[in-house]
């Protein structure tokens, strides 16, 4: 059995016995005043999935009503239904059902994601970035977000982590070539050239997540990344520069050369310490 989300749906949008209240209203809309959300976290349609749901709007017609906020240009941005929204263009409906909330950007995102991933109706791309969004856009850290969409701490940073997949490989997974627990096995090969190759394997192999693992495995103990010449360096300007920086930023700095190039190290000791780093350099808590 499927663990249910912390907060349900109904909490966030009131209940069908509430909707006619003095700041929700029901109406029908003409389908030219509403346009896509600015913070839809789901952005990939299935046309097999979409034409099914045309083929029951034919029919039956919208049976749930939109979720709308009113925008500034007059018309209205959709917080849940897009793709009944899409559905109903195809079929040529000139009105739809909606519920009317005014309600802010962070509501209207945290209603989105909740309603979405009730229905499952997110791919595992979409899920992460609109954790993103609420991460960069509102500030929110990993427990403000878990504690936003009832999911637990360890499942958004996980979530977070797909993120760092090569373009290409985050396509699959919108369609579902492969699967999130495909895409965490491969991101410790940490190469996007390498990622992308284990990918395609797991598509002509039709290898199952813990094969994929495996494999990865195997990718690890015998690709050894070329060896740069490091060139060491007593100088004592780099030494003053690594005082300076490590006294600018409250932390040990490390200044690590290899020929021109070289790597700046910020060594910290705990995620208390790390966190308080990335608040000095104006980033989001993990």
């Amino acid at each position: 059995m499927k663990k249910r989300l912390g907060k349900g749906f109904d909490a966030l949008i009131g209940s069908a016995s509430s909707l006619k209240t003095t700041e929700d209203a029901l109406v029908e809309m003409d389908i030219d005043l509403l346009k896509k959300g600015k913070f839809q976290p789901r952005t990939y349609f299935d046309d097999e999935a979409l034409n099914e749901l045309s083929q029951s709007i034919r029919q039956d017609g919208i049976i749930e009503p939109l979720i709308v906020r009113p925008s500034t240009d007059g018309r209205y941005e959709i917080i849940c239904g897009e793709r009944r929204f899409e559905a109903a263009k195809k079929v040529g409906l000139k009105k739809v059902p909606v519920l009317i909330r005014d309600v802010p950007d962070l509501k209207a995102l945290e209603i989105s994601m909740i309603e979405n991933l009730q229905r499952e109706n997110l791919n595992p791309i979409e899920e992460a970035e609109g954790y993103n969004i609420m991460a960069t856009r509102f500030h929110l850290s990993q427990n403000d977000i878990s504690a936003r969409v009832g999911k637990s701490r360890s499942a958004v940073a996980n979530s977070l982590r797909l993120l760092e997949l090569p373009d290409e490989v985050k396509t699959l997974v919108r369609k579902t070539s492969i699967s999130a627990g495909h895409a965490r096995a491969i991101l410790s090969l940490r190469e996007k050239r390498l990622m992308a190759a284990a990918a395609q394997r797991i598509i002509d192999k039709n290898l199952s997540v813990r094969e994929t693992e495996s494999y990865v495995e195997d990718i690890k103990k015998t690709h050894k990344p070329g060896k740069r010449r490091k060139q060491n360096f007593s100088n004592p300007e780099i030494s003053a520069i690594e005082s300076k920086l490590s006294e600018k930023i409250g932390n040990p700095v490390k200044i690590k050369m290899a020929g021109k190039k070289g790597r700046l190290v910020i060594e910290f000791f705990s995620y208390d310490e790390l966190n308080l780093l990335m608040k000095r350099f104006g980033l989001t808590e993990l």
